[in-house]
């Protein structure tokens, strides 16, 4: 068995360990930066998590080498589910191919007529400064419903339309510029229409787990939908922001949200409660707690 090493989001410690994992394992492995090489593996092993298997399948061109998500934190998510600690504990199972092969729809997204790279997880539409309205037509095939929103208002529920659906955001208004963020990493200015289809092919992930069905998956993101119907608007701000720019200390989210400090310690403090963050000392200070979302 050969095995590519795909450093995303992480650190050259972490891929090193990876790798020295592997060797103990016997099996033979390379790191890569470029798809050429992505043929010569039998499965990729891509580090940072969720973030960079979805980061990870922004940019390859491979569609047949699955992939195997892997964290280096205390976490589980979607789209990865083992642990850099806990490798070593599947390696054996890797070795024989006991896994299964999940394919995961990506979604095909063109900005104002012009085609980005497929998401795997979402796409979302925000002004580019929090708490500002902002009015737009959304159309599923064709059927028109006008909707007026804050960007705060992360309430709604969840709309779930067939694969092969022709989404249509349009007639964008607001008095500040309108992003669209990919996957909650790219972020693309739209200034009249966004289009969303089905991409061909899906993604291929590895599942080792049991509980990694694409319906317990959205069981998750529903459940967590209805936590949001109850929560203060600046509980949702910071939740969706640490979701969408990853990790940061309390000086940097009152910078990024201009909430007053006790606002943002007291929403900080609910989402711990709630366990929907958690809090950690940071790698470059040890002085610093760094807050991120909790999978």
């Amino acid at each position: 068995m050969r095995i590519g090493i795909a450093k995303m989001q992480t650190t050259e410690l972490a891929a090193k360990s990876i790798k020295e994992t592997l060797s103990d394992a016997g099996i033979d492995s390379f790191y890569f930066k470029n798809n050429s090489q992505i043929t010569m593996a039998d499965l990729v092993i891509v580090l940072g998590g969720d973030r960079g298997v979805r980061n990870y399948f922004h940019h390859t061109l491979d569609i047949d080498t699955p992939v195997l998500g892997v964290s280096e934190s205390e976490s589980s998510g979607f789209l990865s589910q083992i642990e850099l600690r806990d490798l070593r504990l599947y390696l054996s199972r890797l070795k024989k191919q006991d896994y299964v092969i999940e394919s995961v729809p990506r979604i095909a997204v063109k900005i104002d007529g012009k085609n980005t790279h497929p998401v795997l997880n979402d796409v979302a539409v925000f002004t580019s400064k929090s708490a500002t309205l902002m009015e737009h037509v959304l159309r599923v095939n064709d059927e028109v419903g006008i909707i007026s929103v804050n960007s705060l208002d992360t309430t709604r529920r969840p709309l779930i339309v067939s694969d092969n659906s022709i989404i249509e955001i349009d007639e964008i208004s607001s008095r500040l510029h309108c992003d669209v963020v990919l996957d909650g990493i790219d972020r693309y200015k739209v200034i009249e229409k966004i289009e969303l289809t089905k991409f061909t092919p899906p993604a291929r992930i590895i599942r080792m787990n049991a509980d990694s069905t694409a319906v317990s998956a959205l069981a998750k993101k529903v459940k967590l939908a209805e936590e949001l119907l109850a929560m203060p608007p600046s509980s949702k701000l910071l939740l969706k922001i640490l979701e969408y720019e990853g990790s940061m200390t309390q000086k940097e989210l009152i910078s990024k949200t201009l909430l007053p400090s006790r606002t943002v310690r007291l929403a900080l403090k609910h989402l711990m409660e709630n366990g929907h963050i958690r809090r950690k000392i940071s790698m470059r200070d040890a002085r610093q707690k760094i807050y991120e979302i909790s999978n």
